[in-house]
């Protein structure tokens, strides 16, 4: 048992804490219009995504409306090895893979000042998957992890003045992940290290419970002001831990892995407090035609600082520290209406990454990001189509740091990140 639990161990330790506290799993694309304007949007949030950006936007919103929509993201990322290992001369790429998070709105109007929605969005999700995963260099770190969620959101507004109104929303975020990689065993026969199983971790749908709240101010003609903050959520994951055993061809190894892994299923826990975050949006339309926003947003990263595992049958529980940071993003959104039907959109994104570069790895190849964004509103009696696209840059990232080799489980290199998002909307008046 004491040699099972020490390959567990060394196993997983690097396996889920990124996955968990990730930034470049966080999704803001809730709404186009909203995307258009590289998500600053907190001091407009005048249709039914306003429940993700800022409640308080529903209380100056009149009638009913039905809005659905998604976001199609392509990321893909590559990977340039360092020396002591894997080496230089490795390189390595991510499949290219299609993830396509959704989101549904419906607001009423219940009085000329008190208005109710609800919302399904997702605000946290993606997956990395590396390609050729038995050769991948990296694949006793990871070779795939995936994080899904949706969260159900009612939420009511009111309207104290023309110039004021407050909103509230009720979140209920349920997730789920799956991670994968392969185990490593030094043939204690001739010293060589093989592929001895494989690791497939499943948790169940779990729940947790938040609120968001939200203000949003018109003190003067053609100028508005918003505050949001969305609290943090935290989730018990309970699951399975499945071991495969890969047969090595050789009987007396073969008989020897199978006292030494913890081989079948067996059950894991661990719970992840998803970060607390706030926003503060300008917003003028001064100028004839345009709408010009500036956010400044803010996320609690500092929140996963440190990450339990526990084993139940294995009578084994692993903590594992993370030291992710506070970070402020920034966004500037810009709208020009070119009729009444049709508008253009622009925008731009600046979202520092909360990861140590410690823990930068094969799980999440996190870095500064910039985002450029382009899209267009067309609107149609009581149909309006919105469509955005936003080109994320990921600045390269090394975990070689003054030639001194950072990553905590001595796996270093460069990985280069590039994701495109394409979201729509459609939503109609009643």
């Amino acid at each position: 048992m004491a040699g099972r639990k020490i390959l567990l161990a060394a196993g997983l330790s690097a396996a889920l804490p990124a996955l968990a506290g990730a930034a470049g799993f966080g999704i803001f694309e809730a709404g186009a219009k909203a995307t258009g304007m590289s998500g600053a949007f907190t001091a407009t949030a005048d249709d039914p995504s306003a429940m993700f950006y800022n409640p308080a936007g529903l209380a100056f919103q009149s009638g009913s409306r039905l809005m659905t929509g998604g976001t199609l993201i392509a990321p893909s990322s590559d990977f340039k090895g360092a020396n002591p290992f894997p080496g230089s001369s490795v390189s390595e790429s991510q499949e290219k893979n299609l993830f396509f998070p959704p989101g549904m709105y419906y607001a009423r109007s219940l009085t000329d000042k008190l208005t109710f929605g609800i919302g399904a969005f997702t605000d946290f999700g993606l997956a990395t998957e590396w390609s050729d995963p038995k050769t991948y260099s990296g694949r006793y770190l990871s070779t795939k992890a995936e994080l899904k969620s949706i969260s159900f959101q009612p939420t009511v507004a009111y309207k104290l003045s023309d110039q004021f109104g407050v909103g509230v929303g009720i979140e209920m975020r349920r997730s789920m992940v799956k991670l994968a990689r392969h185990q490593p065993f030094l043939n204690p026969f001739n010293n060589q290290v093989l592929d001895v199983a494989t690791i497939d971790m499943e948790s169940d749908w779990k729940m947790g419970v938040g609120f968001s709240v939200g203000v949003l101010a018109k003190p003067k003609e053609n100028w508005s002001v918003g505050f949001s903050y969305r609290h943090s959520i935290k989730i018990d994951y309970e699951g399975t831990g499945t071991f495969t055993l890969n047969p090595t061809g050789s009987p007396a190894l073969d008989a020897l892995l199978k006292t030494k892994l913890p081989l079948g299923e067996h059950p894991i826990s661990t719970s992840i407090e998803y970060p607390n975050m706030a926003s503060f949006g300008l917003a003028t339309t001064a100028i004839d035609k345009w709408t010009i926003e500036l956010d400044v947003n803010w996320t609690g990263w500092s929140t996963f600082d440190v990450l339990e595992l526990k084993f139940e049958d294995l009578n084994l529980v692993q903590e594992i520290p993370e030291e992710y940071e506070d970070v402020f993003n920034y966004r500037i959104g810009v709208e020009r209406r070119m009729s009444e039907k049709m508008a253009l959109r622009g925008g731009y994104i600046f979202d520092p990454s909360p990861q140590p570069v410690q823990g930068v790895g094969p799980l999440l190849p996190d870095s500064d990001r910039h985002g450029i964004n382009i899209g267009i509103g067309y609107t149609m009696g009581k149909w309006t189509l919105d469509v955005a696209n936003l080109f994320l840059f990921f600045e390269e990232r090394s975990t070689v740091v003054d030639g001194d080799p950072k990553n905590r489980d001595g796996y270093d290199g460069t990985y280069s990140t590039f994701a495109d998002l394409l979201s729509f909307s459609l939503s109609r008046k009643f």
